[in-house]
């Protein structure tokens, strides 16, 4: 294999002249489809255990419902961030 040229398979996604912009484009889109899944995740997780606890405690505010409604709401907030994001790129 002496003078052969190594090829790295786990090169990382950036522009260069020989690749084309859509190619990038894909890297930007995965990982966003990705946080749109860790955030829908986060809100359904946050919601149910705010549920729980609301049932549990007989609906009286306990740290627990509230951290949950925290994580619900802030997880829906960035969802519709990335949607609007989405629709001005």
């Amino acid at each position: 294999m002496a003078g052969a040229e190594r090829v790295d398979l786990l090169q990382p996604a950036v522009p260069s002249p020989g690749l084309s912009a859509g190619f990038c484009r894909g890297a930007r889109v995965s990982s966003v489809i990705r946080m749109k899944k860790l955030l829908w995740v986060a809100t359904v997780a946050g919601v149910a255990v705010n549920l729980v606890s609301n049932f549990a405690a007989g609906g009286e505010l306990t740290l627990v419902g509230l951290a949950g409604g925290v994580v619900g709401v802030a997880s829906i907030a960035g969802l519709i961030g990335l949607y609007i994001t989405g629709r001005r790129s």
